[in-house]
Order: structure tokens, then sequence, then C-alpha cells
């Protein structure tokens, strides 16, 4: 598998320092949901999970994961000897169980998570955090920098709102202004350590809701690594 797409300096720099062969077997694993598969050509799952620095063995959380598509490209990447903590919605329990290394976090602020992860991810969910009062995000962005290894990331993929719109969008359109992310973040004690722009897209004006019919799956995403400040 050829990691295609725009790759930018930050992504380059990541794929090119790891071996990649567990990742191209995570991204055409037969057990993954021909549904998941049919997303791959607007996620770029390969690409994502280089940027990330998934490696074989790692311990991974991922944040309000949803159906699960990253959940279970990042449990088949680790393989028997790493770790995925997940938020993961689906409650098909026989498919949960071909997923040995899985593990079911309940608390979205990560109050449940007491271990320390190479990486903690998020992605098209950030949004959200402004949205529910199921965060407390002091507390959440507390956690996430408590229970992240020396050298580990916080990745962070999300539908991008205007420049200089701030969390306005987040309610109306789902959206956030990938600025607004960085500096919060930044304040949160982090620093920013890459950029990806595998899924930027220009046709994306910003100014339609992600559901619409005419943009879902193909918005324009920020992707963004952080890593702790020292």
């Amino acid at each position: 598998l050829l990691l295609t797409g725009a790759l930018g300096i930050a992504s380059m720099q990541a794929s090119a320092l790891i071996d990649d062969t567990h990742l191209t077997k995570a991204v055409h694993s037969d057990i993954r949901l021909e549904k998941d598969i049919a997303r791959d050509v607007n996620r770029k799952p390969a690409n994502i999970m280089a940027f990330s620095n998934v490696k074989e063995g790692q311990t991974i959380v991922d944040m309000i994961a949803g159906g699960g598509y990253y959940s279970e490209l990042f449990s088949l990447a680790v393989g028997e000897t790493g770790t995925v903590y997940t938020h993961m919605s689906r409650a098909d329990e026989a498919r949960t169980a071909l997923f040995t290394n899985m593990k079911t976090l309940s608390d979205f602020n990560l109050a449940d998570f007491t271990g320390q992860a190479d990486l903690i991810f998020t992605a098209l969910n950030y949004h959200d955090t402004v949205n529910s009062d199921k965060f407390d995000r002091p507390a959440m962005m507390a956690n996430i920098k408590a229970h992240l290894k020396e050298d580990g990331v916080f990745v962070i993929i999300d539908h991008a709102a205007a420049a200089g719109s701030g969390i306005s969008d987040t309610n109306t359109l789902h959206r956030i202004d990938k600025d607004y992310v960085i500096n919060e973040v930044v304040s949160a004690g982090f620093v920013l350590d890459g950029e990806s722009v595998d899924l930027e897209s220009e046709k994306d004006d910003h100014t339609l809701k992600v559901f619409d019919p005419s943009m879902r799956g193909m918005t324009d995403r920020f992707v963004l690594r952080f890593k702790v400040a020292k």
C-alpha cells in the first residue's frame, strides 16, 4: 500500500520514521467492515496512523470513538502485544470479541483510564466537547496530559470551521476553528508537534453542516499532533 495524498512536511516525516507494514496489514484486514473500508478513500487511514506514530505493541486511547472505525484499525495495527482503550459505541458483542486487545472506557473525561498511553486520539468529535455537558474540559485536558507517556502524542482530527470563527459553529455546523483548537490545547500545556494536510479539501467553503449530503465524508478536516510541553 502506498501512502497516497498530499502529505505535509510533518506527515511525511512521521511516515518516514516507522515501518508501515503493520499499518498496511491493518488497513487490508479481512475482518474490517465493508462500510468502514468504503470510508478509507476519504479518511486515508494509513496516512493518519503513520502521522500519529502508530506502532505495534503500543497503548492507544481512542476518545469519543463513535462506531469504532479508528478503534478497530488501531487494534489491528498494535497487535496482540498492544492495547486499545475506546469509547466505541458499537454494542455487537460478537464483533467486539474479535478484538481481544480492546478495552472499553466509559468516562469521556478519561477519569477511568489509569495507564500511560503512546497515543490519545480523537477524530471528528473535539467540537462536541464544547457542546455536551458530559465533558469537564479542563479535567479532560489534564487527564490527557497526565496519561501520555513522555514521548506520547495527542492527535485531533476535526471538521474545519471558517478561520476566526472560534467555537461559534460547533453546535450548528459541527465545525470548529483550527486556530482555536491549537490555542486551547497549547494553553493546556501542550506544544504543536505536527500538522498533516491529508484531509484538507478546497471544495469545502465551511458554510454547510457536516451532515449535509453534498458534504458528508468530504469536509475540510485539520489533523493536529501535540506533545506535552517540557
